[in-house]
């Protein structure tokens, strides 16, 4: 009786050839897969980053709105306090009219970085109260000029209506800024 080695024709592929294939391919299906997730981790590092920096853009454009708010406050006061210089009061008019253009820029970037429903509702509520409170800033510059307001009380007082959704720009401005959503930090502040 012949050996069964003998019987069967021989294929070439020993076991070490076997082992070396086996192990070639096995490097070869880990080196895909290092590729892909080397592409995954590319894919995700660009991602983060140009969340990050839409993130940032938004956030310097709410703070903007905020203190572009402040100073059309503070030449608003400013116009008040000197109603009885036209000099004063119209360089601070000017100031003042300045400001409110910087304002609506601010409010207008951050409208084209809002990227959410709630960004988007936002930017109408600053919308909204930057235009009342400029025509009553507006009309009470023209009183004064008529001269039926003739103390910074009595401009103050014909601003006070205006007074509550100017603040509410500048403190939602201040918090649209804020690294979390969902009014977690909001909340604490309302």
């Amino acid at each position: 009786m012949q050996p069964f080695s003998d019987v069967l024709p021989s294929r070439g592929f020993g076991l070490r050839t076997q082992l070396f294939a086996a192990l070639g391919l096995l490097v070869a299906v880990v080196a895909a897969a290092a590729i892909v997730v080397l592409g995954a981790l590319v894919y995700l590092r660009a991602e983060i980053q140009t969340t990050v920096a839409v993130a940032v853009a938004q956030s310097d454009a709410a703070n903007t709105v905020s203190v572009t708010t402040l100073l059309c406050r503070r030449y608003e006061k400013d116009l008040f306090l000197n109603l009885d210089d036209p000099v004063l009061r119209a360089s601070y008019l000017g100031q003042w009219q300045e400001a409110y253009a910087d304002l609506q820029q601010a409010i207008d970037r951050y409208a084209t970085l809002a990227q959410t429903e709630e960004d988007r509702q936002q930017v109408v509520a600053w919308r909204q109260a930057s235009s009342a409170y400029h025509d009553a800033v507006i009309a009470v510059a023209q009183a004064i000029d008529a001269g039926t307001v003739t103390t910074p009380q009595t401009a103050n007082a014909a601003l006070t209506p205006f007074k509550e959704p100017i603040r509410s720009l500048t403190i939602s401005a201040g918090l649209a800024h804020l690294p979390c959503k969902g009014g977690q930090i909001k909340d604490r502040v309302n």
